[in-house]
């Protein structure tokens, strides 16, 4: 297998592992807090947050992992002449939580 389908096919089975990360608080409920802007954060989004920063770091070390709920998300200092991950740890967390 080429290294990109490789890396793909890791990246994908994160994306499921994280989805697991989610799922078990979308079955048990979770904690609300408020970001800055005052959109929902919850445990959930804080888990798959974590779980990736630290995954796709192992996978791709040189890369930056830059995630909705990362400092560098809101305040702009994301350095585009290096590769980088972009996450959104859980898209829809309003939806998330109906």
């Amino acid at each position: 297998m080429d290294p990109l389908a490789t890396l793909n096919s890791e990246v994908c089975e994160l994306a499921r592992e994280a989805g697991k990360q989610i799922m078990r608080f979308y079955e048990a409920g979770t904690k609300v807090t408020l970001k800055k802007d005052a959109s929902p954060l919850t445990a959930a989004d804080r888990a798959s947050h974590d779980f990736l920063m630290q995954s796709l770091k192992s996978l791709l070390p040189e890369a930056a992992v830059i995630s909705e709920e990362s400092e560098e998300a809101t305040n702009g200092s994301i350095d585009t002449g290096r590769s980088f991950w972009l996450v959104d740890p859980l898209d829809g967390t309003k939806e998330f939580l109906k």
